[in-house]
């Protein structure tokens, strides 16, 4: 079979697999079952943070999101016991209501799971593989976040 072929079958499962949790998802909303809710803590120094949290924002149509900002937040342990600033500042972080925090790369899987406009990411964070490739480009990503601004974080 033709390599042409492959990629065309490789798009069609992932659009139906996107396809199809997104009706799975939009099914449990329209039956009035609650939003689940959960905090981001992020770094509300950091410009791309701070970018990336205004875009989540706008995203969050139900209003499922709590965004603190961990500069700002007086106790931390008070968003979870496991919590430290220094935690906290190597990546960002979800608590979900079920009190189970999350970190890095599993955050951004957890908010495809909630916010209807990130659902066409879900067959690409839960493809095979994904556990093991996600974290490492996070982390790539997560340690060059203050020179992927056109300013420096911490100035203004």
């Amino acid at each position: 079979m033709p390599q042409g072929y492959l990629a065309v079958i490789f798009i069609f499962i992932l659009l139906a697999t996107a396809w199809g949790i997104f009706c799975a998802v939009r099914e449990k909303r329209l039956v009035g079952q609650q939003v689940p809710r959960g905090r981001i803590v992020y770094d509300g120094q950091c410009p791309f943070c701070r970018r990336s949290v205004e875009r989540l924002k706008a995203m969050d149509r139900y209003g499922a999101l709590d965004l603190v900002d961990l500069h700002t937040c007086r106790d931390i342990k008070s968003v979870h016991p496991d919590l430290t600033k220094e935690l906290a500042m190597s990546q960002i972080h979800f608590v979900g209501s079920d009190g189970i925090l999350y970190g890095g790369f599993r955050v951004f899987q957890r908010l495809c799971l909630m916010l209807p406009a990130l659902y066409v990411f879900l067959p690409i964070v839960y493809f095979p593989g994904m556990r093991v490739f996600g974290p490492f480009i996070y982390r790539a990503i997560a340690q060059k976040r203050y020179s992927l601004h056109r300013d420096r974080c911490g100035k203004k």
